[in-house]
């Protein structure tokens, strides 16, 4: 089952983020090591499709949609409820628990009710939904799964694009419990309904991505607070571009690289100071030294000096450079 990164449904509307999953869609790429996992997947998907028909005949939701959630809920086993890949055995114990409220059902085939309690229970309501654009149904399968990707680790959701070129790393390898580090090994949502596009165009209804002139967000849409950071990273951050990560890099360290030559030419001194009996001896050679050591430090502070300046000029450049690309990127895709 894919973990839950918490399911916040009433702090995201669909309207403030149509744009982006149309655009996401329109650039997102399958990576191609992960290829043939996703095409044994869909593959499945669709030999299975009896199962999800009559499950869609009773919701509304398409059979492709049932089909990605069984994949990712309980990697297309029929003996788990779709809510999240349960045991039929029982109610559901983990979110959201105690599902559905009447069990075993009577006279139905238990998957077939527990998917239909699934899409149907509080909370998603998958029936009301009548338009089934690429939009709606990435917003539908991040509802399903939770927000908590977007609002709490501002990344793209590995639940929708685990595979393809819109997600390295990062997941919830338990119920609240974060990773940084962690990769999703589970072929993402939108990377399955990719593929079943490709193998089976005429039997997935899909109406394409509308036209949008609103990424990536609109301009009221009201950002959630993010950690505390200092000036430099949080411009590189907002910028994305790496010249200006370099640039927050050696403003950030300079004073620290120079610290550290004082601290060392000083420490020289002290060192010898402790030794009283060769004390004097010790003044007689160290007195040309330490006039060495003090033009050493003027000369390495010097070469580090124009080293640093001439990497932040550099990276002050390709950062401007970087950022005016991007806003004639987003200007291309507003028209």
């Amino acid at each position: 089952m894919a973990f839950k990164g918490g399911t916040m449904g009433a702090q995201v509307k669909f309207e403030t983020v149509r744009a982006e999953y149309a655009a996401l869609w329109a650039e997102c790429e399958i990576r191609p090591e992960r290829d043939k996992t996703i095409t044994a997947t869909a593959k499945k998907i669709i030999q299975n499709r009896p199962r999800y028909d009559a499950v869609s005949r009773a919701t509304g939701v398409p059979w492709y949609v049932i089909g990605i959630i069984h994949q990712m809920e309980c990697s297309l086993s029929f003996t788990k409820h779709l809510h999240n890949g349960d045991s039929l055995k029982a109610r559901t114990w983990q979110v959201p628990a105690g599902r559905p409220k009447v069990w075993p059902p009577s006279g139905q085939d238990p998957w077939d009710a527990s998917a239909i309690d699934a899409l149907t229970m509080p909370g998603k309501e998958f029936h009301k939904i009548t338009d089934w654009s690429v939009e709606r149904v990435a917003y539908t399968l991040e509802l399903y799964n939770g927000f908590g990707y977007r609002l709490y680790r501002k990344i793209n959701s590995p639940y929708l694009w685990s595979f393809t070129t819109h997600y390295k790393a990062g997941k919830y390898v338990a119920d609240g419990k974060w990773s940084a580090s962690a990769v999703s090994g589970q072929s993402g949502a939108m990377a399955i309904l990719k593929k079943l596009i490709e193998l089976d165009a005429m039997g997935v209804d899909l109406k394409e991505a509308s036209p949008v002139k609103a990424w990536p967000k609109p301009e009221d849409a009201v950002p959630l607070p993010g950690p505390v950071v200092s000036a430099p990273v949080l411009e590189a951050a907002r910028s994305r571009s790496v010249w200006a990560l370099v640039t927050a890099f050696f403003v950030t360290i300079w004073e620290y690289i120079r610290s550290l030559f004082e601290w060392l030419f000083g420490g020289l001194d002290s060192a010898v100071a402790l030794l009283p009996q060769i004390d004097t001896e010790a003044q007689g050679i160290m007195a040309p030294l330490a006039s060495l050591g003090a033009m050493l430090q003027l000369n390495i502070a010097a070469i580090s000096t124009v080293i640093a300046g001439v990497c932040i000029v550099i990276a002050i450049v390709r950062h401007s450079r970087d950022k005016a690309e991007l806003v004639d990127k987003r200007k291309q895709v507003g028209d």
